[in-house]
């Protein structure tokens, strides 16, 4: 069942939307070892791009996974936050397992980064300081475009729209 408010057409675009970016995530381990672009990344920083790619991944799925108590199948926070962990930690093995068939280098520690970029995704976003940031950053809905239609909507040739753009008329002083 899906959440009050949220079209099935929008929900099968969040979860498309994961499964693009765990596509991508895919196609990246696939790469053979002599195509993979030498970056110059360091041990470390290696397992820093594993926990970005995870955390977008997991936030991605935080925003596809249905909330809420108007839903049957309706998840907590503590659930939401559970399943990208879970997630992360099974596509981050495959990926792993992927790599070490095809001749790549194989290391859990790669798994581990996917899993802490993943754990820290829920943290990111449910975080109230988070959602002030996009909400400061993001256009709000209906702002200034519905400002524009109202006045697009009013035409100059209708007898309102021109008393509108009149001064109102101020009444005349009684004589004495």
């Amino acid at each position: 069942m899906i959440p009050r408010g949220r079209s099935r057409f929008v929900a099968c675009w969040r979860w498309l939307a994961v499964l693009a970016w765990a596509g991508f995530i895919w196609w990246l381990t696939s790469l053979p070892p002599e195509k993979v672009p030498e970056l110059g990344f360091t041990h470390w920083e290696d397992k820093l791009v594993h926990a970005a790619l995870f955390c977008v991944w997991g936030l991605l799925v935080c925003w596809a996974a249905p909330r809420g108590a108007g839903s049957l199948h309706g998840l907590s926070r503590i659930a939401v936050a559970l399943l990208s962990v879970l997630a992360a930690a099974a596509y981050g093995v495959l990926t792993e397992l992927h790599q070490a068939g095809i001749g790549r280098n194989a290391d859990m520690l790669d798994v581990l980064a996917d899993v802490a970029g993943a754990a820290v995704a829920p943290y990111l976003y449910f975080s109230s300081k988070l959602k002030n940031l996009l909400k400061r950053i993001t256009p709000k809905r209906g702002g200034c475009m519905r400002h524009l239609g109202s006045q697009a909507r009013s035409s100059p040739s209708k007898p309102d729209a021109e008393r509108s753009l009149k001064p109102p008329e101020q009444p005349k002083p009684s004589g004495s």
